[in-house]
């Protein structure tokens, strides 16, 4: 998972069972809201701090951090819930400095990659995108104590149609209790995105109780895929011995053995990496993610043709999950050969149309045109990878290195105009 799909040392994670997994419990909750279930994204973000937050209409994006502190089903869905509210409230819409460059697959890419990088923060990237050097991150991202108000209001109604316990709400809130009165440098980023009040904690408390009555239990398949992407979580971010240690008071042998598997495969010990996942493949053996990970176990030790098998099941068994297109297609490229390489091409032209804002699947096709002699098509690739990592310079270098070379007036010259256009209005 972070092998393969990481963008930087606090990136973005792709994994497409954990998001499978979070859409799965985000459903209700935009089933609720009357929002089409997968048009929201949900983005996670590599960082261990404590945050989640949306951008427009269509993402909401949250940390590592969270998602491991969150204990049950019903907290990271009233955290979803919340966030929704922001969204059906239109609290980003009407900031425009924010939205407008949200509109466009570039606007996004550069507020996803302010996020990765770490250094520069949102304020520099949404810079870029609006040529305004006086956005600050806190005013595109923070929100006033009426729009927290209206999104607690909001998510407790979204979360009391869905039939989920709003305790969770409450439960979620209360990791952020005295948060307050430490100073900046000390405190959640989430508390200061997300202002923390008594009225809140209040009005949360009243609401678990007028609708506590009226809730239901978690799926039990909602419960399973939600224990199983934490201990993926576990596997891939923590220390390997730690996990071993873990793994071993774990009650579930399910989740113990994934545990151990990841572990084992992280420390370079294969053979006791894969006897782990064996087992699970043979208790499971039509189970997608399973599949991926053999086939990841085995290209990251760069046995090519065994991987293949193991991907290509993952596909037949999700044939339109882009992250799961986008390892078979890398495993293919990694055969270097002509027959594999035209696979390959084919495999990620349908994944980038699904995922626009993949980096690694761009730059992957950038790589499998190149080969099959089609520069511009490959420049074009490239800079819309650059674009998505907020080095909007180098975008516009390949950008218009392609313009020279595709056909003018082709829906692939239009989208590298459009990023020099960007660019341009950048000051670049």
């Amino acid at each position: 998972m972070l092998a393969a799909s990481q963008i930087s040392a606090r990136g973005l994670i792709r994994d497409a069972e954990i998001e499978a997994t979070l859409q799965l419990i985000a459903k209700p909750i935009l089933v609720a809201a009357g929002i089409r279930p997968g048009s929201v994204r949900i983005v996670i973000v590599n960082d261990p701090s404590v945050n989640a937050f949306v951008n427009g209409r269509d993402a909401i994006f949250i940390n590592t951090g969270m998602l491991t502190r969150l204990k049950s089903v019903p907290m990271i869905q009233s955290v979803i819930a919340h966030e929704v509210g922001h969204i059906t409230g239109g609290h980003l819409i009407t900031r425009n400095s924010a939205s407008k460059s949200a509109g466009s697959a570039i606007g996004v890419g550069i507020l996803l990659a302010a996020i990765a990088a770490g250094s520069g923060g949102e304020a520099a990237a949404l810079a870029l995108a609006t040529g305004s050097a006086q956005i600050a991150s806190r005013q595109v991202l923070a929100h006033t104590r009426a729009e927290e108000a209206a999104a607690d209001q909001a998510s407790v109604r979204f979360m009391a149609r869905a039939g989920i316990d709003p305790q969770g709400a409450l439960d979620a809130l209360e990791l952020f209790r005295g948060q307050e009165i430490l100073s900046d440098h000390r405190r959640d980023p989430y508390a200061t995105t997300h202002p923390l009040t008594t009225q809140r904690i209040s009005y949360l408390r009243d609401a678990v109780a007028r609708n506590q009555a009226h809730t239901k239990p978690t799926p039990a398949a909602t419960a399973y895929w939600h224990n199983r992407m934490v201990a993926k979580f576990e596997g891939f971010l923590r220390n390997p011995k730690t996990i071993l240690t873990r793994a071993k008071n774990t009650a579930d042998p399910e989740l113990a053995t994934y545990m151990k598997a990841i572990a084992y495969h992280r420390a370079s010990k294969s053979k006791d990496a894969h006897a782990n996942l064996d087992a699970l493949l043979k208790a499971r053996p039509n189970d997608p993610f399973y599949n991926e990970l053999k086939g990841q176990f085995y290209l990251e030790a760069g046995q090519v043709a065994a991987a293949i098998p193991y991907y290509s099941k993952a596909v037949s068994l999700r044939p339109n999950d882009a992250l799961l297109q986008s390892g078979l297609a890398r495993a293919l490229l990694a055969q270097d050969t002509t027959k594999a390489t035209q696979q390959a091409l084919g495999i990620l032209e349908k994944a980038a149309r699904q995922d626009r804002l993949n980096p690694r699947i761009l730059q992957d096709l950038a790589q499998a045109y190149a080969r099959v002699g089609r520069p511009g098509h490959a420049s074009l690739a490239t800079a819309e990878r650059f674009a998505l990592l907020g080095r909007i310079s180098d975008a516009k270098l390949h950008a218009e290195r392609s313009t020279k070379i595709l056909a003018e007036g082709t829906p692939a010259w239009r989208r590298a105009q459009d990023i020099v256009s960007v660019a341009k209005r950048a000051g670049l």
